[in-house]
């Protein structure tokens, strides 16, 4: 079953400022996650005290997003120190 990955432009702007590995490994996991949900190879875990909230670790790099019906919707990329569970 595949589902649509929702990212805004501030966040893909952020993407692009990190290294250039890093930013291809994550374009290359949201593309994965996008194909190939739940049976994906990617590093996905549930958070705790979140309904449907998950994150991608992509080395010490996390994406947070979560899920509504057939999207995922991500809501922070960031460093593992500085990733936050926010929700928007």
């Amino acid at each position: 079953m595949a589902i649509r990955v929702l990212i805004k432009q501030e966040i893909l702007d952020e993407i692009n400022r990190f290294p250039s590995d890093v930013g291809n490994r994550i374009k290359t996991a949201l593309k994965e996650l996008e194909v190939s949900w739940p049976m994906c190879r990617l590093d996905i875990k549930k958070l705790k005290g979140y309904p449907n909230h998950y994150r991608i670790r992509i080395g010490d790099y996390r994406i947070l997003f979560f899920r509504e019906s057939n999207n995922a919707k991500i809501y922070d990329v960031s460093h593992r120190s500085d990733a936050n569970k926010r929700k928007d």
